[in-house]
């Protein structure tokens, strides 16, 4: 049983207290029926007594238990991920404060996702202009890499002939 019900059910059973006191009073104390004005302070009483009960429990639905109902029903649209900026109902007082305070935070969390996708893309381009510049190291690496082979092996070369042009130069002393 949830709190609307029990809280109709106990206005309920309130306003029904001076009916059932008026039966047992017919039921047990005929003598007391007797005398005509206390059988109708009693009638009176049961019937406004009536009137109250179905008058609460009808503010109760307006003001508490539809509020609280349309509520949920937002809160479980923006689970599904379907925002719908129409709020049915009539909303005073705390369920005001409280439906502002629900608004707030989805547009909160709206603005957190629209940050982080925005933060995402961002973040998907640097990682891509990162590869590229990686790439981009690793080819000049590579060639580099080639250059200094093809300096060692023009080097070695360069040896070779100046030693088949200069025989001199292979009896000197090295430093």
């Amino acid at each position: 049983m949830n709190i609307s019900s029990r809280l109709r059910f106990s206005v309920f059973l309130l306003g029904l207290t001076p009916v059932f006191i008026t039966l047992a009073m017919l039921l047990f104390c005929p003598e007391f029926t007797k005398m005509g004005a206390v059988t109708t302070v009693l009638a009176v009483g049961s019937i406004l007594s009536i009137l109250v009960t179905f008058f609460i429990l009808f503010n109760l639905r307006r003001y508490l238990t539809m509020p609280l109902e349309n509520i949920r029903a937002y809160a479980v649209s923006i689970q599904k991920g379907k925002k719908n900026d129409n709020w049915s109902g009539e909303f005073e007082y705390e369920l005001l404060e409280l439906k502002d305070a629900v608004c707030s935070m989805v547009k909160g969390l709206e603005d957190a996702n629209e940050k982080t996708k925005q933060l995402s893309h961002e973040a998907a381009l640097k990682a891509g202009e990162s590869e590229a510049a990686l790439k981009a190291v690793v080819k000049r690496k590579s060639r580099l890499h080639d250059f200094s082979i093809q300096c060692t092996r023009l080097l070695t070369r360069l040896r070779i002939l100046l030693y088949e042009f200069f025989p001199i130069l292979m009896n000197l002393p090295s430093a």
